[in-house]
């Protein structure tokens, strides 16, 4: 009987994963916290007629709260709540870091926006570079092949983005510089797509969402 290699092993663990959650405690801990919902005020109470006339005071007026205009995302990785459409364009003119200079397309993200599941790569590689997508070349044909093993499809099922969206020149590891200049973006996805499971693709990933060591 041959050992499992690791694309099986793989494959096991993320199907053992489908039925955990992650809570919105590990979430927020992770990715800062979700865009804030609108707060419904509460019902005026009338107050009962009483048997002795006494003059009603007038309630106070209700304060009114100006909408929450959406911010740039920092440098700093604070999580702000643009809306997808807004989040896209400022990630497509985004000059926060020198791979501006080097990339041809800006690697936003591919997936659908509701999933589950959110895989987080490095960065983008040639290929990626080239077309404006996630995880298209070789290591994306595998990555393909393993959320289709696991029964799911890539577009409809799965959310997959980068630490950083510019690729770095030949491939190289993003500096830190550059992967704190592109986290707000990321954490500004995860924050609108709210996965059950995040899966870490890498070390870059995992060392930057997880834990440094």
């Amino acid at each position: 009987m041959r050992k499992p290699d690791l694309f099986d092993e793989i494959i096991v663990c993320l199907k053992e994963m489908s039925a955990a959650e992650v809570s919105a405690e590990t979430l927020d801990a992770l990715f800062g916290e979700a865009p804030a919902k609108k707060q419904v005020p509460a019902p005026v109470q009338t107050p009962p007629q009483q048997a002795v006339f006494v003059p009603a005071e007038r309630p106070a007026p209700a304060a009114v709260m100006p909408a929450a205009r959406p911010v740039p995302v920092s440098a700093s990785g604070t999580v702000n709540t643009l809306d997808w459409e807004s989040l896209h364009q400022a990630t497509m003119c985004c000059e926060k870091c020198g791979l501006c200079q080097t990339r041809t397309n800006v690697v936003f993200g591919d997936g659908n926006p509701d999933a589950r599941i959110m895989f987080i790569g490095e960065g983008p590689g040639r290929d990626e570079d080239l077309q404006g997508l996630p995880f298209v070349g070789r290591a994306g044909e595998l990555l393909t092949r393993m959320i289709g093993a696991m029964g799911l499809d890539r577009k409809k099922d799965v959310y997959i983005a980068n630490i950083v969206k510019c690729r770095p020149p030949g491939n190289r590891d993003p500096l830190n510089v550059e992967q704190d200049a592109c986290i707000g973006y990321l954490r500004n996805q995860t924050a609108l797509i709210r996965p059950k499971i995040i899966v870490c693709l890498g070390r870059i990933a995992a060392k930057k969402l997880i834990d440094p060591d």
